[in-house]
């Protein structure tokens, strides 16, 4: 199975903000490298933006999810190195991408936990009540 790393998360809050929310929240992101999944915890304001950057196991490749506590917000953005220009550039995120079971993986090993729990991603795997 392909490796990923988180590689370093940011939490974006406006300056006036700083002071007036003492509300939190638990943020569990989850790696998968060597062959285990690793859990790492974080406390985060509930109003927070939280950008967070995974490292592909090739290194040549770094996913960037983020997302908003309040505005219930989220993005997903792919870049690839290129040689010839010694930099990063963004990438469409495929169909193949979307569906493959490490993209999955991925997004579904970020939680968070607290009063106002809720979830950006919903597995694939729920029954339709319906059927």
């Amino acid at each position: 199975m392909t490796k990923y790393k988180l590689k370093k998360i940011h939490i974006i809050r406006g300056h006036e903000n700083r002071t007036r929310n003492k509300e939190f929240m638990m943020l569990r992101i989850g790696d998968f490298s060597e062959n285990e999944l690793s859990y790492h915890y974080f406390q985060i304001p509930s109003d927070a933006v939280i950008d967070v950057y995974f490292q592909m196991e090739d290194k040549l490749s770094i996913l960037r999810v983020m997302f908003g506590m309040q505005e219930k917000q989220f993005y997903v953005q792919l870049f690839t190195y290129d040689h010839t220009t010694l930099r990063y550039k963004e990438e469409i995120i495929d169909e193949q991408m979307k569906s493959s079971p490490i993209f999955s993986r991925l997004l579904q090993n970020i939680h968070i936990y607290g009063s106002n729990h809720f979830s950006f991603i919903a597995t694939k795997n729920m029954k339709n009540p319906e059927n």
